[in-house]
């Protein structure tokens, strides 16, 4: 059986070395191109240190899993700010960028044409939904790509189209990465979405429904809850004047005298990391939401020592 594997070297910082070192000359040969690339990987890494990924693991490793990051992270708006994003229509144009790039490192424009290698109706479902079978494009090369991740989990395990049934998929799925599972899912839900509409043969579309599916997927990125505005404010004003040198900085209600000596920049970025994590447990303590009105006061009371917080899989 083919199977798409992923290269697990997505690290922004080593697809920039890589870069630097004209591994990607075949591909990006302009050196306009080239600095677009660059640009979109020194962001991904100011993004994914502001939402919390530190583990090679829990990087994007392909257009799927990045549109797992998007849909549950920056277009919930957290700390799109932090992350050097002005908007979700500005972080949708990153992603679109920094996909192109995980394309290219993962080798996934080759997936669509080596998956039709295999004689199995997955491939022949494919056909239908790539235009092969004398008729239209249904799913562009990149939209494909959830149905390739639900087609390939299935081919591991001998299972047929036919023979697919939610039951099978819930099975399997405790064995995958949650971002793996949710593009299975995605997969499910596109072909779901072809149902009556006679552009593929009833027997190539799996009889599971999205429904069936449900609460398999829990988020596995490490995140920090999304801010409130007033509090994201607070705290940029609060280490604008701690690097300023200010003899005393504003803190929720309580002025606060500080050393005259601006704060280097090493400096900012433990304190806005302590920041984040401050505020991170309000949230599981169920003192603060971002969707809730802000106290201020709460900032000025020691609520945060009385007892541990779990905060590793975000709240």
């Amino acid at each position: 059986m083919f199977d798409i594997e992923i290269d697990p070297v997505v690290a922004p910082s080593h697809i920039l070395a890589e870069l630097k070192r004209g591994a990607f000359n075949d591909v990006w040969k302009s050196e306009g191109t080239k600095a677009h690339k660059r640009a979109a990987l020194n962001k991904a890494r100011k993004i994914f240190w502001a939402y919390g990924i530190t583990s090679p693991e829990d990087l994007p490793a392909s257009r799927s899993d990045l549109e797992y990051f998007v849909d549950h992270s920056l277009e919930g708006g957290t700390l799109l700010v932090r992350s050097g994003l002005k908007n979700k229509k500005d972080a949708r144009k990153w992603a679109k960028e920094y996909a192109s790039i995980l394309d290219v490192v993962t080798r996934a424009r080759e997936a669509p044409a080596a998956f039709h290698m295999c004689d199995d109706d997955w491939a022949d479902l494919l056909a239908y939904l790539s235009g092969q079978r004398d008729n239209p494009e249904i799913f562009g090369n990149f939209e494909i790509f959830s149905v390739i991740s639900l087609a390939n989990q299935c081919r591991r395990r001998g299972i047929s189209i036919a023979a697919l049934t939610a039951g099978k998929i819930r099975d399997f799925a405790p064995g995958l990465p949650d971002k793996t599972i949710a593009a299975v899912i995605k997969g499910v839900i596109k072909l779901n979405s072809l149902r009556g509409s006679n552009m593929v043969p009833m027997d190539l579309l799996p009889n599971v429904s999205p429904e069936e599916l449900s609460g398999l997927v829990q988020p596995t990125m490490r995140v920090v809850p999304p801010l409130h505005p007033e509090f994201a404010e607070l705290m940029e004003t609060y280490i604008g004047q701690l690097s300023t040198g200010q003899s005393v900085a504003m803190f929720g209600t309580e002025a606060r005298e500080v050393d005259k000596t601006p704060v280097g920049d090493a400096r900012i970025k433990h304190i806005r990391t302590a920041l984040r994590w401050l505020w991170h447990g309000l949230v599981a303590m169920e003192m603060a939401s971002a969707k809730t009105g802000f106290d201020r006061t709460m900032l000025s009371r020691p609520v945060l020592g009385s007892g541990p917080i779990d905060c590793s899989g975000g709240a």
